[in-house]
Order: structure tokens, then sequence, then C-alpha cells
């Protein structure tokens, strides 16, 4: 619905169309290694086993080993070409793995970059007063988004924000939600600094209702804070 209608089919394909070249591009590389690999070993077996096989025929010609020598020389080199391609392929699949369990490791040891301090005490909320005193956030990028910006939401005040997309609204909001540590400036509740506070007691304070809603593959009361269910259970 969102590609229909904004019309962009054609970069839709386009975007798809050059990850399928990258992964192809991947795979082509791979397979060209793996065939390259066949072919390297194929020689190796098919060379050990004319020589193993000469051998043990001109041992047998001379006398020196039986027809049962013979055998199971041939069939021992037999054997260990085929286990050598076995090897070959689970080799692949191990280093395969080995790329994934690294790239998963590289995800799960970033640091969090928004922990509670050691002394972070619980929010308490008396009022509802907002103050966002001089803030400034860039994404890290050193400039843009949020400069130095001043805002004080009164206890039942409602406020708008209005403005064009990549203005910084929903920036403003995931600032208060301390989504995001500020790179300048404080946001004040009731006096108190987000930044001194648990994120957990600051996120039960405050309602959010975004603009794509997703539960969780669980029942409705799963899904709904107990607060909100004592709520309804009072109505």
């Amino acid at each position: 619905m969102t590609v229909k209608l904004f019309a962009h089919a054609g970069r839709e394909i386009d975007y798809a169309r050059d990850g399928m070249k990258g992964m192809l591009g991947a795979l082509n590389r791979i397979m060209r290694e793996v065939t390259t690999m066949g072919i390297g070993l194929n020689i190796i077996n098919g060379l050990l086993l004319f020589s193993v096989g000469a051998v043990a025929i001109w041992s047998w010609l001379q006398g020196s080993a039986s027809v049962g020598a013979v055998a199971v020389s041939v069939g021992l080199v037999l054997r260990m070409s085929g286990m050598s391609h076995w090897i070959m392929w689970e080799m692949s699949s191990l280093f395969e793995n080995i790329g994934t369990v690294r790239d998963g490791m590289k995800l799960l040891s970033h640091d969090q970059a928004v922990t509670d301090k050691a002394d972070a005490t619980e929010l308490s909320v008396s009022k509802g007063l907002v103050e966002f005193k001089n803030i400034t956030f860039h994404y890290g990028k050193g400039s843009g988004v949020i400069e130095k910006l001043s805002l004080q939401i009164k206890p039942g005040e409602k406020v708008g924000l209005v403005g064009h997309s990549g203005s910084g609204k929903t920036t403003l909001t995931n600032l208060l939600l301390r989504l995001y540590d500020l790179e300048g400036g404080e946001i004040l509740i009731d006096g108190q600094n987000i930044a001194g506070v648990t994120q957990d007691s600051l996120r039960q304070k405050i309602g959010v209702v975004t603009q794509d809603s997703s539960l969780l593959h669980r029942s409705v009361a799963d899904n709904m804070p107990m607060v909100q269910i004592r709520q309804l259970m009072k109505m």
C-alpha cells in the first residue's frame, strides 16, 4: 500500500535488484572457489588412486603383495576419496557458521548507549511540568536536528509540534523518553533531570501512542500494563 501510494514501485524494484546483484556476486565468488577446490580435490584423488593402484598391482606382479592387499589398498583410497569430499563440504559449512556467529557477536557485543546511573532514583511526578533547557542533539553528526532548544510545557497544557519531515519532532519525543542521551542541556520533569532517574520509572510515567502500534504475540491482557488493567477493572 505504501509503495503504491507514493508511486515508488520502480525505485523498490531497483532496490531489490541491487540487493540481488550483490548477493549473486558474492554467491558467484563462493561457487568459483568451491568449484576450484572440487576440481583440485578430484585431481589429487585421481592421482592418489592411480599411484596406489599402480604400486599395488606392481607389488602383486612381483609377488610381494596378495590379491587381498591390492583390493584393500584400492578400497581404502576410494573410501578416502569419498571422505575428502565430505570433509570439504563440512569445512565449508563450518566457516559459513563461523561467519554467522561472528556477525551475531558483533551485534550483541555493542555496549548500551543509554544506561542508568549508579545512583539513579525513581521518577516522582506530582504536577507534570516538563522543561527542555537549552538542549542540543545531532545524532553524533556535530550539527543539525536540534540546536539549543528551550521549551516549557506546563501541567495540563496541550502542545502540538508542527514542522516538515526531519525537523526533529519525533526526536524531541525520543529525547523526553530518554531513548537517546542529550549532547547538551537538560530535560526536567517536575524539577528532576531525566538523566538522573531510572529509565523504567521515566517511561512508566509517560503515555505514548505511536503512529504504528504493535502488539506482542500474546493475549490482550499481556499487552497492557497492569496499571491500565486496574483502571479498566474500576470502570
